[in-house]
């Protein structure tokens, strides 16, 4: 469970494990994105929306900080480390 999503450089959760987390979290890196990365709108449907193929993250120019993370990313990280799912609990809104 991560209040973000993933990142580029989260591969075991050992990862996790080794952080600092009684420190400030910088503007990018591996505690930033935990924090702030995002599924990449329309998750699992990435062809349909021009996203590359075979993209795992792509950089999140709205934060200008961390990244996107596609449905690849995500698969490729839970069949790493054995898991069956991410519980995230942040959802970015759209304004309005």
């Amino acid at each position: 469970c991560v209040y973000g999503g993933l990142s580029p450089e989260l591969v075991q959760l050992f990862d996790i494990q080794a952080l600092n987390r009684f420190a400030e979290p910088g503007s990018r890196g591996l505690l930033c994105d935990l924090l702030w990365s995002d599924p990449i709108a329309g998750i699992g449907h990435e062809d349909e929306r021009s996203v590359p193929a075979r993209a795992t993250f792509l950089h999140n120019l709205t934060r200008r900080s961390n990244f996107f993370f596609t449905y690849a990313a995500a698969c490729q990280f839970l069949e790493r480390n054995g898991l069956l799912g991410i519980i995230r609990g942040h959802e970015a809104q759209d304004a309005k």
